[in-house]
């Protein structure tokens, strides 16, 4: 199986409590290209915790879609990657990254920034996993996959060759991303790829991004994810490209390089990737009410006229080099990036559309809820009265951001905030719609 990923592609960057089957669907038809699940606790995942294993569950539209886990303890993460795999994903990601106090007090997420060879060798040790999955696959189907050498790395990749005439795929075989070394990313059929999600660094003083990526990417990660802040900073201040920047442009780097953070408009997307050089943005916090982000930075590319870049990638001894052949970027200034929040050149939805969205978000929630299977017993009308419940609460993290902009709203928010009831929702809507 081949799917093929753009040069510069937009991803739903994994948010607890928000990057449900249902959003993760929603952002896909507005065009988000990568999508994560939440991500999954190790620990819980060993133990079959009914709600991390329901996090896994994946629907066939969602690919290319990976399963994002966090924890602390090698021989868990590894278990834990082998539980995920299970479900098909297109890779797994490692969540080296999470600034929350709960995960970092468990050593887990950005904690792991303070002590950089447990990062590397819990890292190995889940690459490994996939790749011994692949192995059992492989011989299991009888796939020929063939593998190039990477002179930076001592094991072998896989990856399409330049031979494809030669190669024998099976389209049934769990998909992976392919290296850039050629014009096409892509997801094809080998070993299941690692991912992985960080930060600059611990702190201020510590910020070892540059020397991470290369020694992350020794061990046999297939891209990296970066947020451009540290933990101590959590998600206050302006995150800092400029390392992301470095990292992409570093001469030992191959694997691809996603940015991450204050991404908001379809301006500023456009603006790291032509500052940075970045092979993706991962979008998250300004997708939250907001999913037609990903159409609105796909759209203002087309103005751009962005979408015939072409990269040709060259070995050298020691990793490899990067060369932009046929970049087509008109001269002009750069785009400036937006400060509202929402984009300025391409048109922001309707009101109407807008309600539209985010009543269909609210009943798709509710739905899914409503069939998830339960550890205890409940009658039909009790599993909708409970999916309706937990559903209205959680879509509330949207409101604000479907509705930024717009005069006359607060007082219709305020009332928004304290139902719980889809009819509820639905009235208050329409007397907004009207007003």
């Amino acid at each position: 199986m081949l799917k093929s990923l753009p040069k510069f592609s937009l991803w739903l960057a994994p948010m607890e409590g928000v990057t449900d089957r249902v959003f993760r669907l929603l952002c896909k038809r507005m065009g988000a290209d990568v999508l994560v699940s939440e991500f999954v606790s190790s620990e819980a995942l060993i133990r079959e915790k009914a709600a991390s294993l329901s996090k896994m569950a994946l629907d066939a539209r969602e690919h290319p879609i990976g399963i994002q886990i966090f924890g602390h303890d090698e021989n868990s993460m590894r278990a834990a990657a082998e539980i995920a795999a299970q479900e098909n994903p297109d890779f797994i990601d490692i969540n080296w990254g999470c600034p929350v106090n709960k995960i970092v007090k468990k050593g887990a997420g950005s904690a792991i920034l303070q002590d950089i060879p447990k990062m590397i060798r819990i890292t190995a040790a889940v690459v490994r996993a996939m790749e011994s999955i692949g192995r059992r696959n492989n011989s299991t189907n009888g796939t020929v996959c063939n593998a190039l050498s990477c002179k930076s790395r001592a094991e072998s990749i896989g990856r399409r060759t330049n031979s494809t005439n030669s190669t024998v795929r099976n389209d049934n075989a769990t998909p992976h991303i392919e290296h850039p070394e050629y014009n096409n990313k892509s997801i094809c059929s080998s070993n299941i790829p690692v991912t992985v999600k960080t930060r600059l660094g611990w702190d201020a003083s510590s910020k070892p991004i540059v020397e991470i990526a290369e020694r992350l990417q020794d061990i046999g990660i297939s891209g990296i994810s970066i947020h451009g802040r540290t933990r101590a900073q959590l998600y206050s201040g302006a995150a800092d490209w400029t390392l992301i920047g470095e990292v992409k442009n570093n001469p030992r780097m191959y694997i691809p390089v996603f940015g991450n953070g204050d991404i908001d408009t379809a301006e500023k997307a456009l603006l790291m990737r032509q500052r940075y050089g970045v092979d993706g943005v991962l979008i998250g916090r300004g997708a939250i009410g907001n999913p037609w982000i990903f159409a609105q930075v796909k759209e203002l590319m087309r103005k751009e006229h962005l979408f015939q870049e072409t990269h040709s990638y060259e070995h050298t001894e020691a990793g490899s080099k990067i060369r932009q052949e046929a970049i087509q970027i008109p001269e002009r200034t750069e785009v400036s990036p937006q400060r509202s929040g929402h984009s300025e050149v391409i048109p922001y939805p309707t009101t109407a559309e807008r309600i539209e969205v985010l009543l269909q978000h609210l009943r798709s929630e509710i739905k899914v809820r409503a069939a998830e299977p339960l550890t205890f017993e409940l009658t039909p009308e009790e599993r909708y009265a409970r999916a309706e419940r937990i559903s209205c609460n959680e879509i509330k993290i949207h409101y604000g951001g479907y509705f930024k902009g717009i005069q006359g709203f607060k007082p219709y928010k305020v009332r928004l905030m304290q139902t719980s009831a889809l009819t509820e929702v639905e009235n208050i809507l329409a007397e907004f719609r009207q007003a």
